[in-house]
């Protein structure tokens, strides 16, 4: 697809998903394992060679987990895959798609979440002119933290490291700071 299509299409997505939020969050709801929602940031200290990342995510908490009775503490872990688009200063862009597990720590009854993943991922474009990533198979790693702010809306942050774990010649990696907005489901 070419680069102005791509950029509608997720422009699109964002805005049927946004659209799709805002009742479920004023009609409120009980928790749910499943969340859905939307993530984007910036890259830094690239000497100008900058990337744009923007993902669409589906999570599942999984039904295995450790709860401290009466303090609010829970220790689990979560199944989490994502399809994007990772633009360049350049004007080159490529569709990823990652899988993976999260380890969660929530706090004062999963309102906070601490989490920390990695997971194998894809990539339709390894080169993009001044960043060549090696090839298309990647790992990405995180840590973040997410507030949930009503019981179904959820705001978060994750810094985000992707690399090839020198499975090819070229190893650049890349490092994002990403804020993520999502609806539990």
């Amino acid at each position: 697809m070419p680069s102005s299509a791509n950029r509608a299409l997720v422009c699109l997505v964002v805005v049927c998903l946004g659209s799709c939020m805002l009742p479920a969050v004023c009609l409120g709801g009980g928790a749910s394992p499943w969340e859905a929602g939307v993530r984007s940031g910036f890259t830094f200290f690239n000497r100008g060679k900058n990337f744009e990342p923007v993902d669409l995510f589906l999570r599942r908490d999984l039904p295995f987990d450790w709860q401290s009775p009466g303090h609010g503490v829970r220790l689990g872990m979560r199944g989490e895959g994502a399809v994007g688009l990772l633009i360049g200063d350049n004007g080159r862009e490529g569709m990823t798609a990652s899988l993976g597990p999260d380890l969660v720590l929530g706090l004062f009854h999963d309102r906070l979440r601490f989490h920390a993943g990695t997971h194998l991922a894809l990539l339709s474009r390894s080169d993009y002119g001044y960043r060549n990533f090696g090839g298309p198979f990647q790992f990405m790693n995180h840590l973040g933290l997410s507030l949930r702010v009503t019981d179904r809306l959820v705001v978060g942050y994750r810094f985000q490291h992707m690399s090839n774990a020198d499975i090819y010649r070229s190893n650049p990696g890349l490092n994002t700071n990403m804020l993520e907005l999502s609806l539990r489901l």
